[in-house]
C-alpha cells in the first residue's frame, strides 16, 4: 500500500528535525560561526581503523626525538657536518 501524505509529510518533518551527522559549523577567520558546511560523505563516513590509527601513533612516538639526556637539541647553526669543505 502506497505512504499516504501525512505518513510522507511525518517523515520528512522528522529527518528535516535530525541534524545531519555530516554537518559541521563553518567558522570565518575572526572565529565567529557563519553557518554549516555538509561534509563529503565519501571521506568522512567511514568508520576509523583504531588499531591501525594506534599503530601509526606509535610509530610517530618511535621516531620523535628522545632529550632524556637532560640536553637541548642542538640549534642547526651550531651542528658540523661531516663533509669537508
Amino acid at each position: 500500500m502506497p505512504a499516504t501524505n501525512t505518513t510522507t509529510r511525518r517523515k520528512k518533518a522528522e529527518e528535516a528535525a535530525e541534524p545531519k551527522p555530516l554537518q559541521v559549523p563553518f567558522f570565518d577567520a575572526l572565529g565567529e560561526r557563519n553557518g554549516e558546511v555538509d561534509l563529503p560523505e565519501a571521506i568522512f563516513a567511514e568508520k576509523p581503523n583504531v588499531p591501525v590509527m594506534h599503530q601509526a601513533y606509535l610509530r610517530q612516538l618511535a621516531k620523535a626525538p628522545n632529550h632524556t639526556d637532560g640536553k637541548a637539541p642542538a640549534e642547526p647553526g651550531t651542528v658540523r657536518s661531516g663533509s669537508r669543505a
